[in-house]
């Protein structure tokens, strides 16, 4: 690039971006990066079942995807954390333990904290106990139940066009929506976590 007599050579991005990752931008090229740490491919195209909760915001929220209704391919992107599931029944219980308030407080002390509270779930949740499903325990079953519920009544909301506002209001939204069901879910996921 040339310059004019006065005028400072400006850097291109490209340039600037390798001088701040220093020796990381001459290991890895784009297709890499894109698979950081293998969190691309370990992603499984063909599974059925998919529970997904947010890495980032104030409160944890948790949903399941049924990938074959999606009709397409879908890989979670790095500020959404995902697990395969087997059945529709453990989505659902993993679901309502994710979605429960004994969750969301035990996960409190570790977020970090902005100017608008706390903002960062990441991978702590991880470190919280819950049980695997089984089917023939009568309380997972009746937790598994209750998130079903949760999610029927949750998407006929929205198909009829109840989500408004910002993705906080929506969440809030959905919540109040849910009052009773999350209520019980509490109830269940205290006795399972203790």
């Amino acid at each position: 690039m040339e310059t004019q007599p006065g005028e400072l050579a400006q850097p291109t991005l490209a340039s600037n971006r390798e001088k701040s990752r220093g020796a990381k931008a001459e290991r890895q090229n784009l297709y890499q990066w894109l698979n950081y740490q293998n969190k691309l491919l370990k992603q499984n195209p063909d599974a059925e079942f998919l529970v997904l909760y947010n890495s980032a915001g104030t409160n944890l929220s948790s949903a399941m995807v049924d990938l074959k209704k999606i009709g397409r391919p879908f890989f979670s992107e790095h500020k959404t954390y995902w697990a395969n599931v087997q059945t529709t029944e453990e989505g659902h219980y993993l679901v309502s333990i994710l979605n429960s308030n004994k969750v969301n407080e035990i996960v409190k002390p570790f977020q970090s904290k902005g100017l608008m509270g706390e903002r960062d779930i990441e991978k702590k949740v991880l470190d919280v106990p819950i049980p695997q499903y089984n089917s023939k325990n009568a309380t997972h079953r009746r937790l598994a139940t209750i998130g079903a519920d949760a999610a029927r009544k949750a998407g006929n909301y929205v198909k009829a066009g109840g989500l408004q506002g910002s993705l906080a209001k929506m969440r809030a939204g959905v919540r109040k929506l849910l009052v009773s069901e999350l209520k019980e879910i509490d109830e269940i996921v205290e006795e399972i976590l203790s």
